[in-house]
């Protein structure tokens, strides 16, 4: 079953979309802020935490990522910002 988890990534701890399912593929991760520069840091939790990017933008650029991270029961993706704003939209496909 299709999926998008969208909403305002915390700047105070992170954001965490966590597979309650046997598996979550997401095939599209989208960042922006309009409004100002910011930081976006992507990682996957697992048994270990593993980074998958940081990048730093600028004001109204948007990150746009579509490699397809395959998430199973109990893992994570994680976003961090820095700044208030940013937002994200994730589709995704439960297994």
């Amino acid at each position: 079953m299709e999926k998008v988890y969208q909403g305002e990534v915390s700047d105070i701890g992170e954001t965490e979309i966590i597979c309650t399912t046997s598996s979550l593929t997401i095939n599209q991760i989208v960042v922006n802020n309009p409004n100002k520069d910011y930081l976006i840091i992507v990682t996957k939790v697992d048994d270990q935490q593993v980074p998958l990017y940081r990048f730093e933008l600028d004001m109204g650029d948007t990150l746009r990522d579509t490699h397809q991270y395959i998430l199973f029961t109990g893992e994570k993706l994680q976003l961090v910002t820095n700044v208030p704003g940013t937002t994200y939209s994730i589709n995704a496909v439960e297994g």
